[in-house]
């Protein structure tokens, strides 16, 4: 099955289906149809593999995001140029730690925000009231991060540039 041992990952999986590859052809995930033939239970065949199939998940969600989120590719290039602005005043060690946690944080929640997203849509396509406010607070969510990383910048700019001998 594609290079993937899924004995490894259960007992119980001899009438296992794929039903969702990634991008390199290994298995995401597979269903174990019980003795009726129905499915009996998920199998999360992530589990236990390299580092660097691992990793290649996560990259494959930064460039979903990067494709599909204009606010995501905002939040990134704001992200390089802070970090730009902080090399050229060289910054005290722990603004560089809040500037980098700031900026971990906000696109953090954007990333959580556009997996919530897409699995909202996925699962209803429709317009759905409850749908819509689960986006919207997650959206708030980003919101108030950004608000923080703001406040951070705020006081960075304020002891760099008001309080400096």
């Amino acid at each position: 099955m594609n290079g993937v041992d899924l004995q490894k990952y259960s007992p119980t999986v001899a009438d296992c289906r794929i039903i969702r590859l990634n991008s390199f052809g290994l298995c995401l995930s597979a269903v174990h149809f019980g003795q009726q033939g129905r499915p009996h239970r998920a199998l999360n065949v992530n589990k236990n593999l390299s580092f660097f199939n691992r990793l290649s998940f996560a990259l494959q969600g930064l460039r979903t995001a990067w494709s599909g989120e204009s606010s995501f590719r905002t939040h990134v290039i704001v992200a390089g140029l802070v970090v730009t602005i902080g090399v050229f005043l060289r910054p005290e060690p722990v603004w560089w730690a809040l500037l980098v946690l700031a900026i971990g944080i906000v696109i953090g929640a954007e990333l959580f925000n556009t997996a919530l997203e897409l699995l909202a849509d996925h699962v209803r396509p429709e317009f759905h009231e409850e749908i819509e406010a689960i986006k919207d607070v997650a959206a708030a969510a980003v919101l108030i991060a950004t608000f923080a990383a703001l406040a951070i910048a705020a006081a960075f700019a304020v002891d760099t540039f008001l309080t400096a001998n």
